[in-house]
């Protein structure tokens, strides 16, 4: 009789679990988060797990069919610079801070999968984008029960990617290379070179290669053919974008985007640097961009909002697309 019961309750439980991925699956592509409260004040730099949970809470997310729910972080200065380009300068360290930081390993512990470019691998030399605090990884495996690292979803046309960051040595980390037929060659023929007279102990891995189909401007890969493949393939439905803003802004024009996620320094570093060279911005203009007008922008709704040590603001923003 016990053994009947148990079964039956396997069996209730399967069922139910498969209903409410059937429900999340047919939601609609609407979001209504809720941050509360709206606005307030991080206690401290290294921001509280509570505190940050509560502001990138995901309880009122639907998760699209065909791709996944995306946010994007970004860092900039008051004036709109994402970097200053000086040599041996980490933009996300000297503009951003430790509490942005911080914010950024949380959107990582929360993602399934985070998209990134060979650029931002030069960036992070020591490591890729996944969390390094233990708070937060023992939130992110025992609580959202999900493995140390989300997927590493390196974005690169031309298959350029340094086969010796350490992000390829580590085993537990899983990295995927989106790329183009031409650039499926280039990583092949990278790695395959890296790897010529070393032990077969050694810890240099080849990365997974997925090919997607050209833009229909021919420039760059069809972002709307990678998604659809993170969301059916590798079953992603939580990604975080922590690429440049030049991916972030064709992601909006393409309507992919869910979230913006913006750190505001109290920093006006001007439009040059040292060098003369301009400095980054964060959503650079490209003259073949979709020409936005005052009825077709798209509208950044602020959900949340922190401030910490009268220098940084950190906003949460829905996007709703009129385009």
């Amino acid at each position: 009789m016990l053994k009947a019961q148990a079964t039956h309750k396997k069996s209730a439980q399967k069922l139910q679990k498969k209903s409410s991925q059937v429900k999340e699956e047919a939601a609609p592509t609407t979001t209504n988060i809720v941050v509360t409260p709206r606005i307030d004040a991080f206690s401290k730099a290294e921001v509280p797990l509570r505190e940050a949970l509560e502001f990138y809470n995901l309880n009122n997310v639907a998760i699209p069919k065909e791709r996944p729910y995306a946010w994007s972080n970004s860092v900039a200065s008051f004036d709109g610079v994402a970097s200053f380009k000086e040599e041996g300068a980490e933009a996300a360290e000297e503009l951003g801070g430790k509490t942005d930081f911080r914010l950024l390993n949380t959107g990582w512990t929360l993602a399934d999968a985070v998209l990134i470019t060979p650029e931002t691998l030069k960036n992070e030399p020591d490591a890729g984008c996944y969390p390094r605090y233990d708070d937060l990884v023992k939130y992110r495996q025992e609580k959202l029960e999900k493995t140390h690292f989300p997927y590493q979803c390196i974005l690169t046309n031309s298959g350029n990617v340094d086969p010796q960051h350490p992000i390829f040595s580590k085993t537990c980390v899983r990295c995927v290379i989106l790329t183009s037929e031409e650039g499926k060659e280039n990583v092949e023929k990278i790695f395959a070179k890296a790897m010529e007279g070393q032990p077969e102990d050694a810890p240099l891995r080849r990365p997974k290669i997925f090919v997607f189909r050209p833009s229909e401007t021919g420039e760059g890969l069809d972002l709307n053919h990678v998604f659809q493949t993170l969301r059916c393939i590798l079953k992603v439905k939580f990604l975080d974008v922590s690429t440049g803003g030049s991916v972030i802004s064709q992601l909006l024009r393409l309507k992919l985007l869910d979230e913006v996620r913006m750190t505001t320094s109290g920093q006006i570093c001007g439009p040059y640097n040292s060098n003369g060279q301009l400095r980054p911005k964060t959503f650079p203009a490209n003259e073949k961009d979709e020409v936005f007008t005052v009825g077709t922008t798209p509208l950044i709704r602020n959900k949340g909002l922190r401030v910490m040590d009268d220098l940084f603001i950190f906003t949460r923003g829905t996007v709703t697309y009129r385009h």
